[in-house]
């Protein structure tokens, strides 16, 4: 029996499911891009939160409380009542009320602990804020005057190191502070790229590894050798064509967007993962004896080496026993160097020696796989 006929004759036999779930992944792939690429347009800004202050005290230190409380916020002037402070409250008009009592300042400055009365609308991040706000203040003039500086200089002071910034830099970004949508697509594409492999030409491979079949083959005068190689190829052909078309729809979509280097080096990466891919579908072909086994199998390897690869978690957000785990799947690397390429028009030597690093260790993931699900195939036949 030829092996190649064989072959196609079952691909087109699967044709129908083949393309459905192609289309289905497909879809996913560029709702889950847009999904991300609107998630990124969601820039952290300040709000200003309503709040108030009964200040029963009146004194230089809760003036100086208000002051700060006022800088980024919005202070609303409310009556002294309870009743009052409630439904300000519940119609959301406040987010938080202070109350500074009597002698406050008096008491503070001759040692005495006392805790402020506040009142703030319940399960929301505006009143702990403020409080985070009032403690600040409160702990800063404490330190100060725990040091021994007078009234006026632990104002002094703690006004200067309160109003000191902390700078914030984003991780992995371009100079808009975004990631770019052409990075999430490829970087997704170690999802969908191992999902349609394992789900296009597994089940083709277990048909043909099934025992009545293998005799029929057997029968013929096709070797050993010959045969993986005809399977290999028809394999290895099917997943290109996955590949061209996922890159296709890539360049498409993003054609504003990429540097010429970036189509390059995004091209070969994704060619390293799909000879990865094949190499992992080569083994779970042969292993597996029913077709309904696939699809769980497609779930637990996509799935599991997309979150400890890096695809669905940034590499940046793992901890250092984590990332240490997380190389030992191919799709690590294939990460590492997705993220050296995003949004660089020039790569210098010294990354373009990184770069063809990491795909090596690509390659020798799927060349090592690959010789031993060969290893493995020989010895089950050789047992039968």
């Amino acid at each position: 029996m030829n092996t190649i006929k064989l072959f196609w004759k079952i691909i087109k036999k699967n044709k129908t499911g083949i393309l459905i779930y192609s289309g289905i992944m497909v879809a996913m792939m560029l709702v889950m891009t847009g999904q991300n690429a609107d998630e990124q347009k969601k820039e952290y800004n300040k709000v200003d939160i309503s709040f108030a202050v009964i200040d029963r005290d009146n004194s230089d230190l809760s003036e100086a409380i208000v002051d700060y409380l006022k800088t980024d916020n919005k202070l609303c002037e409310i009556e002294d009542d309870i009743k009052v402070i409630r439904n300000e409250l519940f119609y959301r008009n406040v987010y938080y009320v202070l109350v500074i009592p009597e002698n406050y300042e008096d008491d503070i400055l001759s040692g005495k602990k006392v805790k402020l009365e506040n009142y703030k609308v319940k399960a929301s991040s505006y009143g702990y804020y403020m409080d985070m706000m009032v403690q600040d203040y409160i702990g800063t003039f404490m330190i100060y005057k725990k040091a021994g500086y007078d009234k006026n200089l632990c104002f002094e002071k703690t006004s200067e190191t309160i109003s000191k910034k902390v700078e914030v830099s984003m991780l992995n970004k371009d100079n808009s502070g975004n990631v770019r949508i052409s990075h999430i697509f490829y970087h997704l594409m170690a999802y969908i790229m191992v999902a349609l492999v394992l789900q296009s030409v597994g089940p083709v491979l277990v048909i043909i590894n099934q025992k009545e079949m293998v005799k029929r083959i057997n029968s013929s005068s096709t070797r050993f050798i010959k045969k993986n190689i005809e399977y290999t190829c028809a394999s290895v052909v099917v997943c290109l064509i996955i590949w061209l078309i996922l890159n296709i729809i890539g360049n498409i979509m993003f054609a504003d967007e990429l540097f010429v280097n970036e189509r390059i080096y995004y091209g070969i990466n994704s060619l390293c993962l799909t000879f990865i891919s094949f190499s992992i579908v080569y083994l779970c072909g042969n292993l597996i004896k029913k077709s309904s086994v696939i699809g769980p199998v497609t779930n637990v390897i996509s799935l599991g080496m997309s979150f400890l690869g890096g695809i669905f978690v940034p590499l940046n957000m793992f901890g250092k026993g984590m990332r240490q785990f997380a190389k030992v799947f191919p799709v690590y690397w294939y990460t590492k160097v997705n993220d050296m390429i995003a949004g660089k028009s020039v790569i210098s030597h010294a990354q373009t020696l990184n770069i063809a690093k990491y795909m090596g260790v690509e390659l020798l993931y799927a060349a090592v796989l690959f010789i031993v699900t060969l290893l493995i195939v020989k010895k089950i036949q050789n047992g039968e």
